[in-house]
Order: structure tokens, then C-alpha cells, then sequence
């Protein structure tokens, strides 16, 4: 997709086959297999977790059960649509209780990178990151004019921001743009510097982030809590770039990149700078992603607590927490003060993160303000 999308515009059949891939992805991930694992006696799902599955400490879901042939369902990268998450259903007496952090990682970026340029964006202003990226980005919007005005006098080039969002703050660069937009390089390379210009305190928190790396061996995923993830091949990678300090050596790879380019010395090079790339983007990506882990993380034990001391075991029942978000079911009569406890529990949790920026929470609920009986989109 990430390959055609750019160039739908080129053959009738593009957007047709992006479209069916879509259909086929939800159908196999989520489609007979999930039916399969309704459990007859709770009638839920169930599935594995690992609490450390992922390099970030992200807690990760799913797995095979080789014995009984079963392949748990993934529950945390379950698709956001309306219908999909209304197959949720909260049991009969209870109301379902959905809360999930306001723009967690754009928060949390401005506040492990201490750009000012967002911070008082999110602070003071309209809050809309997009058009305050258009604006830096695309030097055709006037300079005098309000980030609040830019969702409606510059529409396209805010959509147009929200891929240059994306792809700079996870450590992508012009090339990236150029790819990923199917634009000149030329082109995506003035995006490029022109976002780098507005927001100074991302680049360089950027700029440390690829050069920590490299100086240490590993990525400090958190300073706070001390989690690193190695990398596995650094020792490899420190004597590849030694190595091309020898006499000539330069010289001797450019004639043969050339001459031989699937010869070892010019394959040596290539996947010297190809896995630098990645893992110079993961440093930058990491600590963003593990910090948003521990918000989850301290909002769990918070509500544990919270629950423990109230002795709400068996009555409030936490469902599936993707991520960003937490959702649980409890008794009609007392869900309202557990949803604001959890809600409680989630502020506390970002604020020892998030220290240059309040990292709010949204409560799902019914257009009547209600909270519903299912999973609300």
C-alpha cells in the first residue's frame, strides 16, 4: 500500500486492489478466527499477553498454542471502526467504560523533546498539531496567519502535513517525504528543512537520539524507569565502520560499486548504512513509545489499587487496553464513579511523564452524554 497508494492515480485497477487487501486483512485477522474463540462458558474472548512482548516494553497480545492448534487473537490492534467495536458488548447490568489519552505520543514527543514550538500549541493554542505542521512546512500559507484559520482557509496542504507529520517525527527525512508522497526530492527536501526550522527543540532532540545510540550501545527507552533495548548487532556494526577507515578504502568501494555492486565490499557498506538508518529511527521512536507504555502501565495500578481498596474484584472487570487506552465493564449503578476514578488514575499516570504538558483522557460515551453498554468508537 505504502507503494501504490502514491501512484493510485496511475491505473483504474489501484485503487480497487488497495481496497481489497484492506477486505482481506479483516477477514483473516479478524473474521472466522475470533468466532472460532468465543469461549462457551464466559462468552468472551480470551487471549495471551506479554507483559514485555515488544522492544519498547509495549505489552503485546496473541500467540500460538502449538498443542491445541489455536492462534490466540491479537485484542490490542483491533480496528477502529464503529463496527467493529461495537461487537463488544459490556454483560447484561453493566455499562461499558472506555478512556483513552488525547494524542498521547504527539504530547508526549513535545514533552521529551521540549519543542516550544508545540508545547505552546498544545498549551495555549488551538491544539491542532496538523495545521501548526502545515504552517511550518509549507511557507505559502502566510506567516500572519492564525493556526486556528488554517483547517479551513488551507485544508488540503493540513491534510497534506498530517504524512510529513508522521514520517519526520518517526526519524524519516526527505526521502522518506519523497517516497511516501511521490514528490520531487527536491521538493520533499525544502518540506524537510522548513519543518526542521520551525520546530527546534524536535530536531534536536532528533539529532541526540541518533547519535546516543551509536555513542552506547543500546536505546534508554526512559531515563526514569531505566529500560534499554539493546542492540543486538552493535558490536558488528562498530567493526563494519572501522573498517572502512582503511587506506583507500573509499576509493576501492565507489570503483567497485560501479564495476561489481553485488559484491561483498559494496553489500558490506549497504547494510552498514541500512541498518544505522533503522536504528537511528527506532532511538528517536523508542523512548516516545515506552514512555506511553508506563502511562498504561501506572494507570493499571492505579486502578488496581483503586479497585483493591474498594473491593471491586469480580464487580469491575477490565476488558482490553490497547495501547493508549483502557476499557472495562461495571455494575450500572456505580459506573459513573469508576469511570471517573479511571479517568483520575490516567491524568496521574501521564503527569509523571508527560512533566512540560498535561496529557488529558477522552471518555467514550453515548451522543447523550450516557455511557454506553458497548465498545463506542
Amino acid at each position: 500500500a505504502k507503494v501504490i497508494e502514491p501512484q493510485k492515480d496511475v491505473s483504474d485497477i489501484a485503487p480497487i486492489y488497495i481496497e481489497y487487501k484492506v477486505a482481506a486483512k479483516v477477514v483473516g485477522t479478524y473474521g472466522e478466527n475470533f468466532l472460532k474463540q468465543i469461549n462457551p462458558v464466559s462468552h468472551r474472548i480470551h487471549t495471551n499477553y506479554q507483559q514485555m512482548g515488544a522492544a519498547t516494553t509495549r505489552i503485546t497480545s496473541g500467540g500460538k498454542d502449538k498443542s491445541s492448534k489455536v492462534e490466540y487473537v491479537n485484542l490490542l490492534n483491533l480496528p477502529a471502526d464503529e463496527e467493529t467495536r461495537a461487537c463488544f458488548v459490556a454483560e447484561p447490568g453493566n455499562l461499558w467504560i472506555s478512556i483513552d489519552y488525547s494524542g498521547q505520543e504527539t504530547y508526549l514527543m513535545a514533552s521529551i523533546a521540549n519543542d516550544q514550538a508545540i508545547i505552546k500549541e498544545l498549551t495555549e493554542g488551538s491544539g491542532d498539531i496538523h495545521s501548526l505542521t502545515a504552517y511550518m512546512s509549507y511557507h505559502e500559507i502566510p506567516r500572519d496567519t492564525p493556526i486556528k484559520d488554517i483547517k479551513k482557509k488551507f485544508h488540503h496542504l493540513r491534510q497534506e502535513a498530517k504524512g510529513i507529520e508522521f514520517a519526520i517525527n518517526y526519524g524519516g527525512d526527505a526521502n522518506t517525504i519523497h517516497q511516501n508522497k511521490g514528490i520531487p526530492l527536491e521538493e520533499a527536501q525544502k518540506i524537510y528543512n522548513a519543518y526542521m526550522s520551525g520546530f527546534k527543540g524536535l530536531k534536536a532532540y532528533q539529532d541526540f537520539r541518533r547519535r546516543d545510540w551509536w555513542n552506547k550501545g543500546y536505546i534508554l527507552l526512559n531515563p526514569m524507569t531505566g529500560h534499554k533495548a539493546f542492540i543486538y548487532d552493535y558490536a558488528e556494526l562498530r567493526q563494519d565502520r572501522a573498517s572502512f577507515d582503511g587506506p583507500g578504502f573509499w576509493d576501492y568501494y565507489r570503483e567497485m560499486k560501479q564495476e561489481a555492486p553485488s559484491c561483498d565490499t559494496v553489500q558490506k557498506v549497504r547494510h552498514f548504512f541500512k541498518r544505522k538508518s533503522a536504528s537511528e529511527k527506532q532511538s528517536i521512536n523508542y523512548p516516545i513509545q515506552a514512555t506511553g507504555s508506563m502511562c498504561l502501565r501506572f494507570s493499571l495500578i492505579y486502578f488496581f489499587e483503586y479497585l483493591r481498596k474498594n473491593n471491586l474484584f469480580d464487580k469491575v472487570k477490565i476488558c482490553v487496553t490497547p495501547y493508549d487506552e483502557i476499557n472495562c465493564e461495571a455494575p450500572e449503578a456505580i459506573a459513573e464513579d469508576v469511570a471517573a476514578a479511571l479517568y483520575n488514575c490516567m491524568i496521574k499516570a501521564g503527569a509523571v511523564f508527560c512533566t512540560k504538558c498535561k496529557l488529558d483522557a477522552d471518555v467514550s460515551r453515548n451522543e447523550d452524554g450516557s455511557l454506553p453498554n458497548h465498545w463506542v468508537h
